[in-house]
């Protein structure tokens, strides 16, 4: 797998090549989950529109899950949208949606238009910036 980080104003697009797995995904979000800008993104776009196949392990899945749960902690209005059509990339998406651990939003899309539209939009959580309550 290969993989490619766009930094944008409000987020980050990662694409990702070839065979996914776990590991490599975990790899990729510590590279984001580091950088300064983390702690003010609002949207993290996930494209596996690229990918041949995916694999994980429920061990491993489970590890990234929860270390992303941890780093959600930080900005958990953060919005994650994840962009597969990949039948093996679909089953890993679903399995880690499923766990429960991460307090970010994360959803699941087919189409990369429909992924930026809801991971740019105001979620009913957020609060507009700059005011407080």
């Amino acid at each position: 797998m290969s993989h490619e980080l766009v930094w944008e104003s409000d987020g980050v697009l990662v694409c990702y090549h070839g065979h996914l797995t776990i590991v490599e995904v975990a790899q990729v979000a510590r590279l984001y989950q580091a950088d300064e800008r983390y702690d003010s993104l609002r949207y993290i776009v996930h494209d596996c529109r690229q990918c041949t196949g995916g694999s994980y392990s429920t061990e491993a899945l489970l590890e990234l899950a929860a270390t992303d749960g941890v780093a959600s902690r930080q900005n958990p209005d953060t919005r994650i949208a994840i962009v597969a059509t990949h039948p093996d990339v679909v089953s890993l998406v679903q399995e880690y949606i499923s766990t429960g651990m991460n307090r970010h939003e994360v959803r699941l899309f087919s189409a990369m238009d429909e992924a930026r539209q809801w991971a740019m939009a105001e979620s009913r959580s957020r609060r507009p910036w700059g005011l407080c309550l």
